[in-house]
């Protein structure tokens, strides 16, 4: 009986730790994935809303560097060195910008990378999910193996008694039977001599 107390609280602690261990990753899981939404939609947004406006930017530029070209070839040396000094301002200005994209564009990669790892996270998820599910299966089976074990040894030492209170009572008998057998042998002795 005690050692069944002791399973049972054995199973209950285990199913305590498994719901609390589930529910903590769950929780843990269902944040990262809230955070990980919100982080991707938000960039995506400035993203595609900077995009839009350096792309926008980049051709004003080179619609002005064009304009500045086509001056070139019909102006003086003094238009010509003030157009070159605009064209080498908007060309560092595009490079800039093309630098900026370039950022943008690697932070969209290093979401998407951290877009894989929190799904193989999820995968790993999945496979404790079903490794606990095995472990709790085993342990119910060692425990109805240990209930159905401490049965039999109950039922063993149910029959132990049972056998032992035959004895005692056979060995009752067989007392009993010699005394009376003494007494019997006593009177008959007793009668012969008369």
């Amino acid at each position: 009986v005690k050692q069944e107390e002791d399973v049972a609280k054995l199973m209950n602690k285990h199913k305590e730790e498994v719901v609390s261990l589930e529910q903590t990753h769950t929780e843990m899981i269902e944040s990262l994935k809230s955070k990980f939404i919100d982080q991707e939609a938000k960039l995506k947004c400035n993203f595609s809303d900077e995009k839009s406006s350096l792309d926008e930017r980049i051709s004003e530029l080179n619609a002005k560097i064009k304009t500045l070209e086509d001056n070139l070839m019909h102006g003086s040396d003094y238009r010509l060195k003030t157009a070159q000094n605009k064209m080498t301002n908007l060309q560092q200005e595009i490079d800039s910008l093309k630098t900026v994209v370039d950022m943008r564009t690697s932070e969209v990669h290093e979401l998407r990378a951290e877009k894989v790892k929190l799904e193989e996270k999820l995968e790993q998820f999945d496979q404790q999910q079903i490794s606990i599910r095995k472990f709790t299966a085993q342990v119910e089976d060692l425990k109805e193996q240990l209930t159905a074990k401490c049965d039999i040894e109950q039922k063993i030492m149910e029959e132990n008694r049972h056998l032992h209170h035959l004895v005692q009572k056979e060995n009752f008998e067989k007392k009993r039977l010699s005394m009376e057998n003494e007494q019997l042998s006593w009177k008959m002795n007793q009668g012969k001599e008369y």
